[in-house]
This record gives C-alpha cells, sequence and structure tokens, in this order.
C-alpha cells in the first residue's frame, strides 16, 4: 500500500493546529511521537552579571520526572532558549552551557549531554541576544523504562571581566516519548 501525501498550501500569516502536525507525525514510522511534558519555567535559568572583575558563574537545574508507562523505545529532550553574551573587551571570555542528566526514578543520575553551546572571546559592543534549540534523542535503560525516567537539566553561564555578561533563560522545554 503507497502512502498519498497531501500537500498544503500555507500563506503568510495562516495558523496551522495540532492537529495537521499530529497528522504527520503519524506517517513516520521511526518517529510517533508523544508530548508527555512541557516546561516553561525558569528552574534551570542562569545569569553571570556581577560587575566584579573575576570570573562569575552561575549553574541551576531543574528534574523533570516520567512515568514508566510512558516510555517505549526513545525520549526527545528539545530545550528551546535564549541566551545573553556581552563582552566589551579581547580575554573578557563568556559561555553558557547545557547539561543533561538521567535516571532511574530515585536513582543517581548520569550525565547524557554536557556541552558549551555559547563560548565568545571576542569584543562584542553592545552585546548579542539570541535563541538557539537543542534537540537530544536518548535512549532509555531498562531499569528507566520499568521504573520511570528522572530528567535534569541543567545550565551554567559564565564570564571574566567587569563589563562581561552571560546568561541564560529558558523559553521553552519539551519532552517527547515514543
Amino acid at each position: 500500500m503507497t502512502v498519498q501525501n497531501t500537500f498544503v498550501s500555507v500563506t503568510n500569516g495562516d495558523q496551522l493546529n495540532e492537529g495537521y502536525f499530529n497528522g504527520i507525525y503519524q506517517y513516520a514510522d521511526v518517529w510517533k511521537q508523544t508530548n508527555i511534558s512541557v516546561y516553561t519555567g525558569d528552574g534551570f535559568d542562569t545569569s553571570a552579571t556581577s560587575g566584579s572583575d573575576a570570573t562569575v558563574t552561575d549553574t541551576d537545574d531543574h528534574t523533570l520526572q516520567i512515568a514508566s508507562d510512558k516510555i517505549e523505545n526513545f525520549v526527545l529532550i528539545q530545550v528551546t532558549g535564549n541566551y545573553v553574551r556581552t563582552n566589551y573587551g579581547i580575554n573578557c571570555p563568556v559561555s553558557v552551557s547545557l547539561k543533561i542528566e538521567t535516571a532511574e526514578t530515585g536513582g543517581s543520575f548520569t550525565t547524557r549531554f554536557d556541552k558549551i553551546i555559547v563560548s565568545y572571546n571576542d569584543l562584542v559592543t553592545g552585546g548579542v541576544t539570541d535563541t538557539i534549540t537543542i534537540s537530544f534523542y536518548y535512549a532509555p535503560t531498562s531499569g528507566e523504562k520499568t521504573n520511570g525516567l528522572d530528567v535534569k537539566l541543567s545550565s551554567t553561564s559564565s564570564k571574566t571581566g567587569t563589563s562581561a555578561v552571560a546568561s541564560f533563560t529558558n523559553i521553552q522545554t519539551v519532552i517527547f516519548v515514543n
């Protein structure tokens, strides 16, 4: 049997509802995902803005839980956030990193993703604010599938120099399961 594709004509200003997009996902045999959790809070927002010349680092985290009956094969963790970087001189580095850890519910966490997502050491007069989305696919362990999955999200903002600024603000974190 052949699946027939139907294309929708979209013009500027049109709004498509979630039913349309969910219908598209149903045709993807590899990834029939279900939205489990949407987090828009500030639990892992960070900001390094102190006026001191020393290195300032701020780290914060937030944990989300997924029930065992929701997990079959894969988990997609999608973090969208704003970052700000400002450094008014050379040798005033700024960086923002994101860390994703998982654990069987009640167990100890294991780091799955730990990367610097923004790093600059160049002169930026006035600063830059931008939005970034990180998509991380994860295959849970058998224990996580059986007993539930805890996902801990952390960000770290670091800067050196009196005028430098580094920060991360969560806009939306969505966890999908398959």
